[in-house]
């Protein structure tokens, strides 16, 4: 498949988290709208776990799945993940009020699973999408990568 997919990364997350609480700051609210939509692309892509036991299917997403007719939405996947682990950072990040540093070390850590989910979110499209997307992730890359190193 040759790069032709248009994935307008920043302007599709910039609506989700103005209609799902980030207008108001409310990282706990978006966390949970990227929970619900994560499990309805999952259940969209049949990466949902059928079985009582949790089997991790996530990660494994090559580019033999973005060659079939869900690519978008096996990107979406890695977006809202990414998206998710920065949301629960922030709300940890920002409910730091008592001198716990157990907390700093669970946001800083949150901010570096989703600077990973970028990064292979980055290689995934880099392969698949248009310049303008790759441009795209490029920026988002460099957004949650800073707020990593910053913490």
């Amino acid at each position: 498949m040759s790069s032709s997919i248009s994935f307008p990364l920043l302007s599709n997350i910039y609506i989700f988290q103005q209609k799902n609480g980030l207008k108001h700051r409310d990282y706990i609210r978006y966390r949970r709208a990227c929970t619900l939509h994560l499990k309805k692309l999952r259940l969209i892509c049949q990466r949902h776990n059928t079985k009582s036991k949790f089997i991790l299917k996530d990660l494994d997403i090559t580019l033999n799945d973005l060659n079939e007719h869900h690519a978008i939405d096996f990107l979406n996947i890695l977006t809202y993940q990414s998206e998710r682990a920065w949301s629960y950072g922030m709300a940890l990040k920002s409910d730091e009020t008592d001198e716990n540093p157990r907390k700093r070390y669970h946001y800083i850590k949150r901010f570096k699973k989703a600077s990973r989910y970028v990064l292979l979110l980055q290689s995934l499209m880099t392969s698949v999408c248009d310049n303008r997307s790759q441009l795209e992730i490029e920026a988002y890359k460099g957004i949650i990568y800073g707020l990593s190193f910053y913490n």
